[in-house]
């Protein structure tokens, strides 16, 4: 589901780069790193007010980045009025990926945590 949406974001953001310039995202959010790489791309060029095509973003990339890239933007059954309805959509379920994933993460920080300071039945080993 997170991987469609990061697609669904970068397919918007390449389509309708007027209405999607500046998101609430970072490619560290996305759980695929190649496609957090590709969002990060987009939205540096748009940030720079420099225009995003193919063949510019095809010199920074892979040929399998490249190929990723083509294969996202040739998906283009969201219309320009359900755009705005789709990336809401999109950007909370990949926030809510990202959350979850930190969240997890600092709970098995946390167990490590009380591993080291506790012993059996939770007394104190230090």
């Amino acid at each position: 589901k997170s991987a469609a949406a990061e697609q669904g974001v970068i397919n918007l953001v390449y389509r309708f780069p007027e209405r999607f310039g500046s998101l609430p995202l970072k490619g560290e959010y996305f759980t695929s790193a190649p496609l957090g790489r590709l969002y990060d791309a987009l939205a540096e060029r748009l940030r720079n007010g420099q225009g995003i095509s193919l063949a510019v973003l095809g010199e920074r990339f892979s040929q399998e980045e490249t190929e990723l890239l083509t294969e996202i933007i040739s998906h283009d059954e969201t219309t320009a009025s359900a755009a705005g309805n789709a990336m809401r959509d999109y950007i909370k379920i990949i926030q809510t990926e990202h959350n979850s994933a930190s969240s997890d993460s600092d709970l098995r920080e946390y167990a490590k945590r009380l591993k080291k300071t506790k012993g059996i039945g939770g007394k104190d080993v230090s």
